[in-house]
């Protein structure tokens, strides 16, 4: 074909045929759900492992999108803010065409599984009454509002790191490399506002008071832990850098080592506690209204553990890295690289693990106690007694039946009585 090289033209026929193949294989098996969900309700695998693969798909489609848009972004504004470093016409079209690729693929794929997903919703039969109270559906939306507000983190610090560079002239950063980054934190963002939105919208909907407490939950307790891990990260690395500007100066930075911590640092720790307080602000007001309640929630309890488990392993590997460091110099085996250096990360992240660990240990505690105060007084156990056995005698008129006599009393005894007969005597 003109105008195609010969090295990619194999290249696209491959992706075309590979495309086909997939696409029938998945009509195929589309067609055979569709078949069984003529058939009437389903339930156990067959009703979940299909949400799941709907939602799974939902979300990989949502990021491609996500991640498409934020290239395309940098593509286009160093383009037109940068002439000079312009890639040349090739180099432009296969990067605006990748991000292009991603955004159609991901913008497919995203809008048609949850297209599905809402008609189910809606449905007035069997179907709706299984999507709607789904608690795959209630994790997709949680787990897109983690990414989202993963993204804008990550974008904004991105962008913040390029200002101070810009600012303190410690690398060839210029003000352009600030735009991009911002412009693509606001998907990212949207996209997490509007999912959390949509958490409350439907517990409200649903007409259950639990449902609107989980709702709540959902759109707070994952935000408090993404930016706890943000926060965490960047106060360790600050310290760290404080740690080994301060007391070993490595030669890389040397006396500028503080305006690169703060470009490295500052921006994802600001960006990690400011959502870690905005969250959890909202958090402890829940707790003040109703303490018993939020201490007893599973979304609280599962919070707080995975924040204490995260940092107690962070915490053992930074030990870990301490101790060796520490009996290697005591036995006297030749290390490599300064002392000071080498153990600056390590401490700073083992402070920081201690102090996560202890204040979310602290609270599991304090909710634990809450539980143990409210939870309701067990009856007091009645002791068992023995059973008493009855000397009883039954007289028989002449001709009378005693066996039927017999069977009628246990027909009306008490339930636990037992009448056993016993033989006559002489």
């Amino acid at each position: 074909m003109a105008g195609v090289s010969q090295a990619t033209d194999p290249g696209i026929a491959e992706a075309v045929a590979q495309a086909v193949i997939a696409g029938v294989a998945w009509l195929y098996h589309v067609w055979l759900r569709s078949r069984d969900w003529a058939r009437g309700p389903m339930t156990g695998g067959g009703a979940w492992l299909p949400r799941a693969y709907l939602y799974v798909a939902a979300f990989v489609g949502l990021m491609f999108l996500l991640t498409g848009f934020a290239a395309l972004v940098e593509t286009a504004w160093r383009s037109v803010a940068e002439p000079s470093l312009r890639p040349g016409l090739e180099g432009w079209a296969y990067d605006v065409g990748n991000a292009l690729a991603q955004i159609i693929v991901g913008g497919v794929v995203w809008l048609g599984h949850v297209t599905w997903a809402g008609r189910l919703v809606r449905d007035a039969g069997w179907r709706g009454d299984s999507e709607r109270p789904a608690r795959l559906r209630q994790a997709y939306f949680a787990a897109v509002v983690v990414a989202g507000v993963a993204g804008t983190i990550t974008e904004l610090s991105s962008s913040a790191e390029s200002a101070i560079r810009w600012l303190t002239g410690t690398a060839s950063v210029q003000l352009v490399d600030v735009g991009p980054p911002l412009v693509a934190a606001v998907p990212f963002a949207i996209v997490a506002w509007l999912h959390a939105g949509r958490i409350r919208q439907e517990a409200a909907g649903f007409g259950s008071a639990l449902r609107v407490e989980t709702g709540a939950r959902l759109g707070l307790y994952p935000v408090a832990l993404v930016g706890l891990a943000f926060g965490g990260v960047g106060i360790a690395r600050l310290l760290g850098a404080s740690i080994d500007g301060l007391f070993a100066r490595s030669p890389e930075f040397g006396d500028a080592w503080a305006a690169h911590a703060a470009a490295d640092t500052l921006p994802i720790a600001v960006l990690g506690v400011a959502t870690w307080l905005w969250a959890w602000r909202r958090v402890a007001g829940r707790v003040e209204t109703d303490s018993v309640r939020e201490a007893s929630s599973t979304i609280r309890r599962a919070t707080l553990l995975i924040a204490l488990a995260g940092s107690v392993l962070a915490g053992i590997g930074a030990a870990a890295l301490v101790l060796y460091r520490l009996f290697g110099g005591l036995f006297g085996i030749q290390q490599s690289g300064d002392a000071i250096a080498e153990l600056a990360m390590p401490i700073a992240t083992l402070l920081v693990a201690a102090a996560v660990a202890a204040y979310h240990g602290l609270t599991l505690r304090r909710d634990l106690a809450v539980r143990v105060e409210t939870a309701p007084a067990e009856p007091p156990s009645v002791p068992s007694r023995p059973a008493a056995a009855v000397a009883l005698s039954l007289t028989v008129p002449p001709g009378g039946d005693a066996a039927a006599a017999v069977k009628a009393l246990r027909a009306h005894l008490p339930p636990g009585y037992e009448l056993d007969e016993a033989p006559p005597t002489s």
